[in-house]
């Protein structure tokens, strides 16, 4: 019973230092770059600038 719980421990640790050595997040994900995200919010004004644009030419 020890013995599991000691490989279990051992296991959550080796997890842990294989996820920051690959620079992921606890999340599980990986840290975006300031110009990813503005990248991104540029894109997602557009999206919403497109979709304001439909509704209106279907309100018409």
């Amino acid at each position: 019973m020890m013995v599991d719980t000691i490989l279990d421990v051992m296991s959550q640790e080796q997890e842990k230092f294989r996820a920051e050595s690959h620079g992921e997040t606890e999340e599980g994900g990986t840290p975006a770059s300031r110009a990813q995200i503005e990248k991104l919010e540029k894109e997602l004004t557009e999206i919403k600038a497109l979709l304001k644009q439909q509704t209106s030419i279907k309100e018409q």
